[in-house]
């Protein structure tokens, strides 16, 4: 069992920095959108929990940046495209959820980001040692290749070795999304219309000119009330 000392030091509370942002959740599913109106964002349920694409056990996530929001939201990297989003299947709207840091609790940056840092070399000095001690010379060779799954293993097999403040630095100089211990609140819904998809920009800088507010009490029981209509 775990000291009650070695339980905190892999703990990582918000920072100022963190608790001054505001973070996103994306969703291309109606019943999703629901559920987290509902419930909050809540830690996934984990089948296979060794498979390298799988959550970690007990996180929520989220990011600060609203572009990659957007993408969960309309089902793909297609902002600015003319995709017919109705040939495949998609919804007639995207979800998006915000939420202020101060509501995060025990944090930690995502494992794909982390794996991304080391594969486009941005990441700190100390994390090359964590990667040669805990990871195979496969997974390191693949994430350097620019394989996806690879960033994740190589993720997760080094973020429970670093410090909180080993963390938190890569969570503040890299605006990594992020992994959070339980469940999240969000503060706002938005939808987005999908047939504005070829009018959205890939940063998701002009998201919120074209996406509208929800109220959130309706959208628990699967209805769309516009607060502010575009």
């Amino acid at each position: 069992m775990k000291s009650f000392k070695t339980f905190l030091a892999e703990m990582a509370s918000p920072s100022d920095i963190v608790k001054n942002k505001t973070y996103y959740h994306g969703t291309s599913s109606l019943d999703n959108a629901s559920s987290i109106a509902r419930d909050g964002i809540t830690p996934p349920e984990i089948i296979h929990k060794r498979a390298a694409l799988a959550p970690v056990v007990g996180k929520t996530y989220a990011t600060p940046d609203i572009g990659y929001a957007q993408i969960y939201a309309i089902g793909g990297d297609i902002a600015g495209s003319n995709s017919n989003w109705k040939a495949r299947g998609r919804e007639k709207y995207g979800h998006v959820f915000s939420f202020s840091g101060h509501k995060l609790q025990d944090i930690q940056p995502d494992e794909d980001s982390i794996g991304k840092l080391y594969y486009e070399n941005k990441h700190p000095y100390w994390m090359d040692n964590l990667v040669r001690k805990h990871s195979t010379e496969k997974t390191i060779r693949d994430a350097k290749e620019g394989e996806y799954a690879a960033w994740a293993r190589l993720g997760k097999n080094i973020v429970s070795k670093m410090s909180d403040s080993q963390k938190l630095e890569l969570i503040h100089n890299n605006n990594v999304h992020i992994a959070n211990t339980g469940k999240i609140i969000p503060d706002k819904a938005y939808r987005i219309d999908n047939d504005k998809i070829p009018l959205l920009k890939k940063d998701g800088s002009n998201f919120f000119d074209h996406a509208e507010e929800l109220d959130t009490d309706a959208l628990k029981n699967g209805k769309h009330v516009v607060i502010n209509s575009k």
